[in-house]
């Protein structure tokens, strides 16, 4: 099921292909010390509907985050209208009415009514070859969010969500930390 088969009322992604301006305008650093008390999926016939956004609640606010294409990701807060209906028709006559799924996902569950301890973005380096075409080594991935003793992140997964409670060892990743953002524009480290 594509984003276009999707019909999510009130969704208004802002969409972001660069780390920085992802921590900067999305306001990421809030939610540090927040709990997320929720954590909603959409499931459909054939599972959890990984092309539309995991939504994480904290108190009064909804974080919806998303994965589109290669390079991009959205963060928006409170777009979505998740008590109306979402209408999905796909290929090959799938059509339905999928519906959004409480703390259904492991990685989820484990983090519910965790406080956040650190928040940031992740950046996945190109191979050579997609550098050219890019134009640039690192890429937006997702984000990660750090719990006392605990792990989230929500990737992109080449055009769909994906999500770990492990920190990536086995790819080329870094972890931008939101506290890290003012030391990253005036030239500091990411590590």
């Amino acid at each position: 099921m594509t984003e276009d088969e999707l019909k999510l009322p009130g969704y208004n992604p802002t969409w972001y292909d660069d780390a920085q301006e992802m921590i900067a305008g999305s306001r990421l650093m809030a939610l540090r010390g927040s709990e997320i008390h929720e954590a909603w999926t959409l499931w459909g016939s054939s599972g959890w509907v990984d092309r539309a956004p995991v939504i994480l609640v904290m108190g009064d606010t909804r974080l919806e985050v998303c994965a589109r294409g290669v390079t991009q990701f959205s963060v928006t807060r409170d777009t979505l209208v998740m008590d109306s209906p979402v209408q999905a028709s796909g290929p090959g006559g799938e059509s339905g009415e999928p519906v959004w799924k409480k703390n259904e996902n492991h990685e989820l569950a484990a983090i519910v009514n965790k406080p956040i301890t650190e928040v940031g973005a992740v950046e996945y380096q190109l191979d050579p070859m997609a550098r050219r075409r890019f134009k640039k080594e690192w890429v937006l991935s997702g984000i990660y969010l750090r719990f006392d003793k605990a792990h989230l992140e929500i990737f992109n997964g080449l055009d769909c969500n994906r999500m770990s409670n492990m920190p990536d060892r086995d790819h080329p990743v870094r972890y931008v930390s939101c506290a890290q953002w003012p030391t990253l524009v005036s030239g500091g480290s990411t590590r």
